[in-house]
């Protein structure tokens, strides 16, 4: 008889390719099928540590779009969640390179569960917290230990905070506090393209 509390997935890449395939439907039902290949590891998305998800719509050197997925997330079905991210980089998967998360980004993420305002953080809506509940019954156990990078680690006194564009890649910094004040109003803007897509590295600061 099998054991009913040993995970049904090895790696992390298998469980969340399956996990993939589950959620599928939902992007066909929305009229934005997904690519029929893909490739998704556990990693850090470039560019920052504190990004949780990140798809390379370009693709890898064969021409296959990558997503990563944030070791540092653990909890399957629930808001701040392994599936809510995958289903967010997933939107990105489904939708025509340079997209962002403008009004074909937030209509896809509406169609399948995604709550925003803003779209570049968005949650799950309780109907899709529900079918998340259903994917981690089918899949079992996510077969991955959650990572703090920053346990044991001595705090900077950060003054300046490197921000990244997601869409034009420019790069400035700003000091923590107006960081803060953005991120309160409506998201960092940058200063080249005006997107509010922006990736900020908080361990990359200037003392």
């Amino acid at each position: 008889m099998e054991d009913a509390t040993r995970p049904k997935y090895t790696t992390r890449e298998e469980w969340l390719m399956e996990a993939i395939e589950l959620e599928r439907p939902w992007f066909k039902d929305a009229g934005s099928p997904l690519p029929a290949k893909l490739r998704i590891s556990c990693g850090f998305p470039l560019g920052s540590r504190k990004a949780i998800g990140q798809c390379f719509q370009h693709g890898d050197a064969d021409k296959v779009q990558h997503i990563f997925i944030s070791p540092v997330l653990g909890v399957v079905a629930a808001k701040n969640s392994v599936l809510e991210t995958l289903t967010h980089e997933l939107c990105h998967a489904a939708l025509p390179i340079g997209s962002g998360h403008k009004r074909p980004f937030a209509k896809l993420g509406e169609a399948v569960g995604l709550e925003g305002p803003p779209w570049t953080a968005t949650s799950a809506s309780p109907d899709l917290v529900q079918r998340f509940e259903r994917i981690a019954r089918i899949l079992g156990a996510y077969p991955h230990a959650i990572l703090r990078p920053d346990e044991g680690r001595k705090k900077q006194s950060t003054r300046l905070v490197k921000c990244e564009c997601n869409d034009c890649h420019a790069i400035w910094r700003m000091t923590a506090k107006w960081v803060n004040v953005a991120a309160d109003r409506d998201g960092i803007s940058c200063p080249v393209c005006q997107s509010t897509d922006t990736t900020v590295d908080i361990e990359d600061g200037d003392d």
